[in-house]
């Protein structure tokens, strides 16, 4: 280590040893991972979404959270299957809307948050997922955002419905009829 004091150019040669806590920093890379609450929900049923975080450094940031839907799940009946590009495309076609969303402020420290929760339409059915983005105070490079459709932060909201035929619409007294479910 080379150092001059101010006003006078003769360098002046300072010994220290290495790793002294006053010279050493460390680099963190903080980290964020979500799960639904539910990942089968019924419409109507709000849904929260948990959110880990870790290597913060004690900074204050703040978690923008939202929940995306309804999506078709497609043939399959999987909302698994709805990747990040799909659900890009459907946000940008307005097929898959913002249903609600929630700000996090944390003033420091690693944790658990959980969002307050968005309650699903009534009529819902189709796949809903969480968005999130954690921008840290001081650093434009401390942002982290989640991709869309991963699976732990996905639900598929049902609205079962049982449908019967009868086998015969008339039938004689004493005669058996049935139903099929």
């Amino acid at each position: 280590l080379t150092s001059t004091v101010e006003g006078d150019e003769t360098p002046v040669v300072v010994h220290h040893e290495k790793g002294q806590e006053s010279q050493t920093t460390i680099a963190l890379k903080p980290g964020l991972s979500t799960q639904v609450s539910e990942q089968m929900v019924k419409p109507g049923a709000p849904l929260t979404d948990e959110i880990k975080v870790w290597d913060t450094a004690d900074t204050k940031f703040t978690i923008t959270a939202k929940l995306y839907g309804l999506a078709d799940p497609g043939e399959n009946r999987q909302c698994s299957t709805l990747t990040n590009a799909v659900w890009e495309r459907m946000i940008a076609e307005g097929t898959a809307k913002v249903l609600g969303e929630e700000t996090i402020v944390v003033d420091k420290g690693d944790g658990t948050y959980t969002t307050k929760g968005i309650t699903l339409p009534a009529d819902a059915t189709g796949c809903a997922t969480w968005w999130e983005q954690a921008d840290f105070e001081g650093s434009e490079s401390s942002t982290i955002i989640t991709e869309y459709g991963i699976v732990e932060e996905t639900a598929t909201v049902l609205n079962p419905v049982v449908t019967t035929v009868a086998h015969h619409e008339y039938d004689y007294a004493g005669s058996l009829f049935t139903d099929t479910i």
